[in-house]
């Protein structure tokens, strides 16, 4: 069994004529050396001649039409789903019925869960005001001296 040589992976791309022109130039230079790239290509130009030379097959309108019947005689004979079954039956109604109730039912839990603020979180609220003013106060004899503190900064 012959070694297959590196460049073969590029002959594809030679009988496409997807290589750059120094692709190319150098391609056919190793062909000129070796045999068994000699032998690759020639193969490929064959194999490559005989599909360019086979007709395009189109199929007949009989054909389509019996393919698509077989289709369809296939998709009638599966059995249908579940969801498909218990949505057409009897239970339509009543799985509405049920699915209203539930969607209502929902609304009123939710609106009943949901944040009231009572006096207590009022109270809260008005301390932590407080306490961001009284930090705001702590703080301002330290404001006051500022000016004087970026003189002294500015001076030293």
């Amino acid at each position: 069994m012959e070694k297959k040589c590196e460049s073969a992976s590029l002959l594809h791309l030679y009988i496409d004529e997807e290589l750059s022109p120094e692709e190319s130039l150098v391609l056919e230079r190793h062909l000129n050396e070796c045999a068994s790239c000699q032998k690759e290509l020639r193969v490929l130009q064959r194999t490559n001649s005989l599909l360019l030379d086979i007709d395009e097959v189109e199929p007949s309108d009989a054909f389509s039409q019996a393919f698509w019947g077989k289709v369809d005689a296939y998709e009638g004979k599966r059995a249908p789903g579940f969801i498909s079954v218990f949505i057409q039956s009897l239970w339509r109604p009543r799985f509405a019925a049920a699915l209203m109730v539930f969607i209502i039912t929902g609304v009123f839990v939710y609106k009943a869960n949901t944040f009231n603020p009572g006096s207590d979180h009022m109270i809260m609220t008005v301390d932590l005001e407080m306490l961001q003013d009284f930090e705001i106060v702590e703080n301002l004899d330290l404001l006051e001296n500022l000016d004087d503190l970026m003189n002294e900064t500015e001076e030293g």
